[in-house]
């Protein structure tokens, strides 16, 4: 299983996103082979040399490959869909900084790097993209209910009018806010009652 910690090495070594490994690319493989490796006591140009131009090198090297692939077939049937992949025309996100910022949120930094495998990150990577929208949403109901006497329904009808967040456009759908959902907002947000005497 290739770890985060090793995907993370090979960005650093090639100065490119892991959704941009080329497989046909042999210095690529190499250099995942070495990420993976580990080695502290050789270079990757060495590694280079060994692996591509000695007979047990490419021997070694073909190994690593069929094992890669079995390990990427694994992996895939985690990934999105690719249609909604290629919808995607931003520059790809590498695998480092989608680590970092979970290990910043109090993810284990020894877990995530040496044990974890890039199936799980996606995973966590998801739940954690969910939950900043919850946060980002929660807050924006709060701007909207505290914002409500200065707000002209005819031409604010809704959160996503008053307040667009990014992802509103990929859903296309407005909510429309309703009296219950007011009510609740403002029950949420009003000032505590105080408690009946002889009460603490």
């Amino acid at each position: 299983m290739l770890t985060i910690g090793a995907i993370i090495r090979w960005e650093s070594l090639v100065n490119r996103a892991f959704s941009e490994l080329d497989s046909a690319n042999e210095r690529d493989i190499v250099a995942l082979y070495y990420a993976a490796k580990g080695d502290r006591t050789k270079t990757l140009d060495t590694y280079i040399d060994a692996l591509l131009n000695t007979k047990p090198g490419r021997k070694e090297l073909q190994k690593f490959v069929t094992d890669f692939r079995v390990d990427a077939d694994y992996i895939r049937q985690f990934m999105p869909d690719s249609d909604k992949a290629e919808e995607n025309t931003g520059d790809p996100v590498r695998v480092a900084d989608s680590a970092a910022d979970l290990i910043m949120k109090g993810v284990d930094a020894d877990w995530l790097l040496n044990r974890c495998g890039i199936e799980m990150l996606l995973m966590l990577n998801n739940m954690n993209l969910r939950e900043e929208k919850k946060r980002a949403e929660a807050k924006r109901l709060e701007w909207y209910v505290l914002m409500q006497p200065y707000i002209d329904r005819k031409v604010c009808q809704n959160m996503q009018a008053f307040f667009p967040l990014p992802w509103d456009e990929e859903s296309k759908r407005a909510h429309t806010i309703t009296d219950l959902d007011l009510n609740l907002a403002n029950s949420m947000l009003a000032e505590p009652k105080k408690a009946p005497k002889g009460l603490k």
